[in-house]
């Protein structure tokens, strides 16, 4: 009996009180950010390769989508919270739930480095980068718990002024988010420490 329930309750497309689309959503956007970043950091790498004005509005939604990966990161509060999802959790939240957060994670700090690397050369420059990021990736993240989506900002830019000052009326959500944007800052400058500098 349990075995069949749970088995339908994946099939209708929820998994564990998740929609099983948003844990799909969570990992293709972070993806194709990272590839979008790539390609466009790769494409200015050319000599003479000047920034062009139909790139511009690519780079403002690549804007919008950076935080994605780290809204797939805070997927692991579903194991740390009872909040309907994942609350009698098993291998497979923890598989799931987790490795998405994993993902979202190492995603996350990809792409600060990529960035930082692009823009600057110099350890300050680096730091600022790093911070700058961090920053955007946080509250980004946050937004995110309030429902935010990125193609809104698309859509409807007034949408990021309402939901920052959303943020910054809650004193819990600004911590949060500070919280949050600390922990990528300082792994971020961790993991480019160690990395091997690339001549």
């Amino acid at each position: 009996m349990h075995v069949h329930s749970k088995t339908k309750e994946v099939s209708m497309g929820i998994f564990q009180g998740h929609q099983v689309l948003a844990l799909v959503v969570d990992i293709f956007w972070p993806l194709i950010t990272a590839i979008s970043i790539r390609f466009l950091t790769k494409a200015h790498t050319r000599p003479n390769r000047r920034l062009m004005y139909w790139e511009l509005p690519i780079i403002y939604i690549i804007i919008l989508f950076l935080p994605n990966s780290v809204y797939a990161m805070l997927e692991l509060k579903h194991l740390l919270m009872v909040d309907t999802v994942a609350d009698i959790p098993n291998i497979w939240s923890f598989i799931v739930f987790g490795g998405i957060s994993l993902f979202g994670y190492l995603v996350t700090l990809y792409q600060n480095i990529l960035i930082a690397n692009f823009f600057t050369k110099t350890k300050t420059g680096h730091m600022k980068a790093f911070a700058l990021l961090s920053i955007v990736g946080g509250f980004g993240g946050v937004a995110g718990l309030l429902n935010f989506n990125s193609y809104e900002g698309i859509l409807t830019p007034q949408v990021l002024y309402l939901i920052t000052k959303m943020i910054f009326h809650h004193p819990v959500l600004i911590v949060l988010g500070i919280g949050v944007s600390v922990f990528i800052f300082l792994s971020t400058v961790l993991v480019r420490r160690i990395q091997k500098p690339s001549s």
